[in-house]
């Protein structure tokens, strides 16, 4: 898949499209793996409230934080910590819509999910494969805002 690039994306408000979307993905991935949804897990979010995302060198999204994050400071240090423990990362399938019998992966650090696939795959071993290789392109990454 080649070097990949990470965005730093801050939510302008609560009543925002994108958070509604991660927070439907993430609250899925947190139930999958036995914990409380996302909402209630980030509270109130914060001014400057931040997440993160993987892509491809093509740009397509390959992966997005678990994590909201109060500010860029935080997620960019967070990213840090996932990459330098990248040998400790745990993956993990999931059903992302049963209706439609796709699939998504997620990974974990220290028993918690932070990274989560981007969007579902309709073969168990196409996700897999995204989610085995994640762990080395976030050490190929090039930093950019977005």
């Amino acid at each position: 898949m080649g070097a990949t690039k990470i965005t730093f994306a801050t939510f302008s408000g609560l009543d925002e499209r994108r958070l509604a979307s991660w927070c439907l993905a993430a609250s899925t991935v947190r139930r999958a793996h036995g914990m409380e949804p996302a909402f209630e897990a980030t509270g109130v979010l914060t001014p400057g409230a931040t997440y993160w995302r993987l892509h491809a060198l093509n740009s397509r999204e390959l992966g997005r934080s678990v994590r909201v994050y109060p500010s860029r400071e935080h997620a960019f240090a967070h990213v840090a910590e996932i990459r330098a423990r990248r040998d400790e990362l745990v993956a993990y399938a999931y059903a992302y819509s049963a209706a439609r019998r796709t699939i998504g992966w997620y990974l974990t650090l220290d028993a918690e999910p932070v990274v989560m696939s981007a969007r579902p795959y309709d073969s168990a071993k196409c996700a897999e494969r995204i989610a085995s290789a994640t762990p080395a392109l976030l050490c190929e990454l090039a930093q950019r805002q977005g």
